[in-house]
């Protein structure tokens, strides 16, 4: 596989890796009842734009801290971790604005629509990264590359999207 695919794809998990993060509830005044169903969808859509935007800061402090990076190394990080928070902020903005949680449901136009936006933000935001992504890499020992290299679930972090099967196997739990 080559390095630029590896790198994309890493990126692209760190905009997607789950590292939890304690929220506090803000204090919402009372909705009346008729409106609560949709301002409820509202806010747990925000909630989950917060929560995307913070498993990526986080996943980013991770490595940071697991990377041990030298002081030659350090602005290159900054370069890259600067264009991925830059990504991750607009993808925030853009998830922030979608049709869902409004008060009337999007029409599936409307979910193509944004899905498409989302998707093109994601690119755009792998596409700006690279470089600077490919400048760390390079500047990186080998085992500090092999932190970079490793799959977010053998961090221990991984979605949890079809029960316990992942890709037809049995996923192992730590």
């Amino acid at each position: 596989m080559s390095r630029k695919l590896i790198a994309a794809s890493f990126v692209a998990v760190l905009s997607t890796s789950p590292i939890a993060f304690a929220q506090t509830a803000s204090s919402v005044p009372p909705v009346p009842a008729r409106h609560q169903a949709e301002s409820q969808g509202n806010e747990e859509h925000q909630r989950f734009c917060t929560e995307r935007y913070a498993r990526t800061a986080g996943r980013l402090a991770y490595l940071e801290a697991r990377l041990e990076l030298t002081a030659e190394q350090r602005p290159l990080w900054e370069k890259w971790h600067d264009a991925a928070i830059s990504g991750a902020d607009q993808q925030r903005a853009l998830c922030r604005q979608s049709p869902f949680g409004s008060d009337t449901r999007p029409t599936i136009v409307q979910r193509y629509a944004h899905f498409g936006q989302m998707t093109a933000a994601r690119a755009q935001s792998l596409q700006t990264a690279q470089p600077a992504l490919e400048a760390l890499y390079q500047a990186l020992s080998p085992e500090q590359r092999g932190v970079l290299d490793r799959p977010a679930r053998e961090h221990g972090h991984e979605h949890h999207h079809d029960g316990d099967r992942r890709h037809g196997e049995q996923r192992e739990r730590d």
